[in-house]
């Protein structure tokens, strides 16, 4: 079997409690992210994308969705700040939203921001439309390994015929 079941077998408690109370999409997101990568497993350096990278200490290493937040020293986002303070910035730290880093100053009307957790609460029918929805999982192990663990991330919701006033740097 490939190593993506053996993977998923050592995690399958962090996917039932995932599970709980959520939504039917939801489930079937995350259902149909952890077949796909069972099927598939890892990417091996035989696959010419990833040749170049090992990935062993992945496979082998004790990760948790649910892991608290690492420290991060703020300092470290000056290499990739572009030289200036930006008007709308979010920041994620090891998949986790840093709202102490974030920034939404300036945001335009009909522009709206949400974590996933939020929006699958309040207003599921904004996202259902689209959570798994993206081409070519099969071909994305990580993309679907995502799926199968997510327990986050953000929804920037774009109103038709709005325009940005100000960039939003992810």
């Amino acid at each position: 079997a490939p190593l993506g079941a053996a993977y998923l077998d050592r995690y399958a408690a962090e996917r039932r409690r995932l599970a709980t109370g959520a939504a039917g999409f939801e489930s079937e997101w995350r259902r149909d992210g952890a077949e796909t990568f069972r099927a598939a497993g890892f990417p091996t350096l035989k696959s010419e994308a990833w040749r170049f990278t090992p990935l062993h200490t992945l496979i082998n290493g004790d990760f948790s969705v649910d892991a608290p937040a690492a420290p991060f020293d703020a300092a470290r986002l000056k290499g990739v700040l572009f030289g200036r303070e930006a008007e709308n910035r979010i920041v994620f730290v090891n998949g986790r939203l840093r709202d102490d880093l974030s920034s939404l100053r300036h945001m335009s009307p009909g522009i709206e921001l949400l974590s996933l957790a939020e929006a699958l609460k309040s207003r599921p029918q904004m996202v259902e439309p689209y959570l798994g929805r993206a081409p070519g999982l099969a071909k994305h192990p990580f993309a679907a390994l995502n799926a199968a663990f997510a327990a986050d991330g953000y929804v920037l919701h774009i109103a038709p015929d709005t325009r940005a006033e100000s960039p939003i740097e992810i």
